[in-house]
């Protein structure tokens, strides 16, 4: 599995990818918004990596590419944070 940032050409692809499950439990991202370019513009403010922290892996497999993305990016945040914030779907059976 190859992990890197995603390249700021990708960026509309991942928010139509994202806004198009949105709306399925088991995908749903309770802080981003339904709509592609709402979503690009939050991806774009995220703190404190802002695009630098977004991951995208060339896997298939979710249960593969989840922990090993979760790790990537937490290695990556300064060493002053000390927390990270996660927000769910409840419905979600994938976390």
């Amino acid at each position: 599995m190859h992990i890197r940032v995603m390249h700021p050409h990708g960026l509309a692809v991942v928010a139509q990818l994202i806004a198009a499950l949105q709306d399925d439990p088991q995908h749903h991202i309770g802080y981003l918004d339904r709509e592609p370019a709402a979503i690009a513009a939050q991806r774009c403010e995220l703190q404190p990596l802002g695009l630098d922290g977004v991951l995208v892996a060339d896997e298939d497999h979710w249960n593969a590419v989840a922990g090993a993305l979760y790790a990537a990016v937490v290695d990556l945040l300064p060493d002053h944070v000390r927390g990270q914030e996660l927000f769910h779907d409840a419905r979600s059976t994938r976390l």
